[in-house]
């Protein structure tokens, strides 16, 4: 056993003397139980990492709609040396925009990468079905999704929800 587990049941058997409980011990009172007389706390970097993965769930879920009615991404986000910076589409400079573009369509290009490799293997592998063809030139889709976006309200900041 491992060091968290010996302490866990080294809290469990004092759990047990204390109520006293011959029986089946609920996880629920007891999880409780060691919450409230402090015998389990939830390290720092969990309640970080839960708190910025919320953070960043609601940066990449800001969304405004332009004058053409258009869904924009409102905060953008880009590695740099100092880690990922989140920036508002509104005020980010040129030069942070276009790092932007650079990562996101690098993004993109490895997810598609990803779907090739995967069909790739599926026809390999299944020769005796009509292999699947994958386009991977999204002109023509595009300019389908520029058309059904036209002529839409003025600019208005609310969030839009998938």
């Amino acid at each position: 056993m491992n060091k968290k587990a010996i302490e866990m049941q080294k809290a469990l058997d004092e759990y047990r003397a204390e109520l006293p409980i011959d029986g089946p011990v609920s996880a629920d009172d007891f999880v409780m139980w060691l919450l409230e007389n402090k015998k389990w706390a939830i390290p720092y970097k969990s309640i970080f990492s839960a708190c910025k993965k919320d953070v960043t769930t609601i940066f990449r879920q800001d969304y405004i709609k332009d004058s053409k009615g258009r869904k924009v991404r409102a905060k953008l986000a880009t590695k740099t040396i100092q880690g990922v910076l989140w920036d508002d589409i509104m005020t980010i400079d040129l030069h942070q925009m276009k790092r932007n573009v650079v990562q996101r369509r690098k993004q993109v290009v490895a997810d598609l990468y990803q779907l090739k490799v995967d069909v790739d293997f599926f026809n390999e592998n299944h020769p005796e079905e009509n292999p699947i063809q994958l386009a991977l030139d999204f002109h023509a889709d595009m300019l389908e999704l520029d058309l059904e976006h036209e002529e839409m309200p003025e600019c208005v900041r609310t969030p839009v929800h998938n």
